[in-house]
Parts: C-alpha cells; structure tokens; sequence
C-alpha cells in the first residue's frame, strides 16, 4: 500500500518493506506528499495519501505527541497542497481523521 506511510516513534515504513529510521522524516514525507521523480514506492499526485501515526501502548503518551508535532511540523515545512489524510492505528483498531 504506497497510498500509506506509517510512522512510528522510532521508525518510519514505506510501501510495506521498505524502513527508515526516524530522522529521516523530512525525506520521505517530502517524497510520500509530492513524489516529483514518481518513484514507484510512493504515491502518485493524484492519489489519496494517508499518513499512519502508530500509538503504541508500550510508549509514554509523551512520545506519541513530540511525534504528532513533528509530522505536523514536517507536513507544513513541506507546504503540500495535496490530499492527504492521518490515521491513528493501535492494536489494529483503526480510527481515520480527515483534514
């Protein structure tokens, strides 16, 4: 599903397979938003894009707001006019926040 990146407080998944770590942020929400080169692994402009944010219970809720406000931080640096929406996933139960 390259429709969905899913972020993690200590990582970051694209396309299902392909992981990086955390302060690779920039980069691969840069790519997931706009993906001027159409690289395959992520999005084209005219799909719905969605951004998953795990809330892990094993983390302090702390964590998942510092990682809340750096997507929102990256997400603005980025200054897309793209559609996108978050999702909030914890044990597979899945609750959808559209922008």
């Amino acid at each position: 599903m390259k429709e969905v990146v899913y972020i993690n407080t200590d990582s970051i998944t694209v396309n299902n397979d392909l992981k990086y770590p955390i302060d690779s942020l920039n980069s691969v929400l840069r790519y997931h938003l706009l993906n001027f080169n159409g690289d395959n692994n992520y999005p084209l402009g005219t799909e719905r894009k969605w951004i998953s944010i795990n809330v892990d219970e094993s983390k302090k809720i702390d964590d998942t707001k510092i990682l809340l406000l750096k997507i929102i931080d990256e997400v603005n640096s980025i200054e897309s006019n793209g559609d996108f929406g978050f999702m909030f996933e914890n044990s597979g139960l899945i609750e959808v926040v559209e922008e």
